[in-house]
C-alpha cells in the first residue's frame, strides 16, 4: 500500500512539474506585442541572423546609397542611415576595409545597442531569460533521477515500470527544454510578417537596390541573406569575397551557402543562412584562405544567439 502511495505521489508531482514547466516557458518566451515592430531594416537583420547578418545589411545600405563605391572607395554618407552603417562608413573613411571597419569598437557598441533594443522590445531573449528557463528542466532531470532510484528499490514489477516510464518522460522533456530559443514568440511573428510583406525583395526577383534604396537593400539582405547580394550587386559581392549563393527552398525561407574566399583587399565568408544566422563557424576552417582581418573573423565570429 505504501508503494502505491509513493507511485501516485511521484506521478502526480511529475505531472505538476511538467505543467509548471510549460507555463513558465511560455511566459518567459512570449515576448512583446506587435506594436514593437522594428522599423529599422538592420534591426530586422539582427533579429533574423544576429550580428553577422546585421553587418551584411549595413554594408548593403551603404552600397545602395552610394556611400560605398566600386572596390570599396567611400562616397558621401546621406543622413538618416542606422548607427551601424554610419560607424562602418567612418571606419572605411579612415582607411579600413569594410570588414575591419565592422570590427572597430564603435561598430561593436552599435551591435550591442541593437541587441539591447530588441531585448527591450521583447523580440530577442535575454541571457537572464535563457538562464531562468533552464532551472525547471534541471528540476525535471533531478525528478527523473529520483524516479530511477525509486524504481531500483521497488518490490513490485508494476511499480518499477511506473517509476521507469515516469522518469523517462521527465528526462526527455527536461533534455528538450534545456535549449532556450534566441527569438521570442513575438520575434518569430515579426519575422513572419516581414517575410510576408517583403516578398518583392526576394533574390529571385532581382530587386534593384537603386529603386528600393538603402532600406530596401538592407531589408533584402536581412531577410534573405547573401543571396540578395549576388542577385542585386554581384560585382560588389565578389569584391567582398562572398561565396556564390545558392537559393534552396525551405518552407518559405531560403538559404544561401558557400565557402570562405578572398578577393581584392578584403576577405569574405559566405553565409549559411539557416533561418538563424548569416554565417556560422563551420564555414571557416584552418585550411581556408581567411586571415585574421578577413570577414570570416567578422562574420563567423558571432551569431548573436548563444550565451
Amino acid at each position: 500500500m505504501a508503494d502505491d502511495t509513493l507511485v501516485f505521489a511521484f506521478i502526480l508531482s511529475g505531472a505538476a512539474l511538467l505543467a509548471l514547466s510549460v507555463v513558465v516557458r511560455g511566459r518567459l518566451f512570449a515576448g512583446g506585442g506587435g506594436h514593437h515592430l522594428p522599423v529599422d531594416p538592420i534591426d530586422v537583420a539582427a533579429l533574423k541572423g544576429g550580428p553577422a547578418l546585421a553587418e551584411f545589411a549595413a554594408l548593403a545600405a551603404l552600397r545602395a546609397c552610394g556611400a560605398l563605391g566600386a572596390h570599396g572607395a567611400p562616397g558621401p554618407l546621406p543622413a538618416g542611415l542606422p548607427r551601424l552603417a554610419q560607424v562602418a562608413h567612418q571606419g572605411i573613411l579612415r582607411g579600413s576595409n569594410p570588414w575591419e571597419a565592422l570590427r572597430l569598437p564603435d561598430a561593436r557598441a552599435a551591435q550591442s545597442q541593437i541587441r539591447a533594443k530588441l531585448e527591450r522590445q521583447g523580440l530577442l531573449t535575454s541571457r537572464g531569460q535563457r538562464a531562468g528557463a533552464r532551472v525547471l528542466p534541471l528540476v525535471l532531470l533531478c525528478a527523473a533521477a529520483v524516479g530511477v532510484a525509486l524504481a531500483t528499490r521497488s518490490a513490485a514489477d508494476e511499480h518499477t515500470v511506473a517509476f521507469v516510464l515516469g522518469s523517462a518522460v521527465l528526462a526527455i522533456v527536461g533534455v528538450l527544454s534545456l535549449r532556450a530559443p534566441r527569438l521570442t514568440r513575438a520575434g518569430r511573428m515579426i519575422l513572419r510578417d516581414q517575410f510576408r510583406r517583403n516578398g518583392h525583395l526576394h533574390p529571385r526577383n532581382r530587386p534593384s537596390w537603386a529603386t528600393y534604396g538603402p532600406a530596401g537593400a538592407a531589408l533584402s539582405v536581412g531577410l534573405f541573406g547573401t543571396a540578395a547580394w549576388w542577385a542585386s550587386d554581384p560585382e560588389y559581392a565578389q569584391y567582398l569575397g562572398l561565396g556564390r549563393a545558392a537559393l534552396v527552398s525551405s518552407g518559405g525561407y531560403y538559404t544561401s551557402s558557400g565557402s570562405c574566399g578572398s578577393s581584392s583587399s578584403t576577405s569574405g565568408c559566405s553565409s549559411s543562412n539557416d533561418n538563424s544566422s548569416s554565417c556560422n563557424s563551420s564555414s571557416c576552417s584552418s585550411s581556408s584562405s581567411c586571415s585574421s582581418g578577413s570577414s570570416c573573423g567578422s562574420s563567423c565570429g558571432g551569431g548573436g544567439g548563444g550565451d
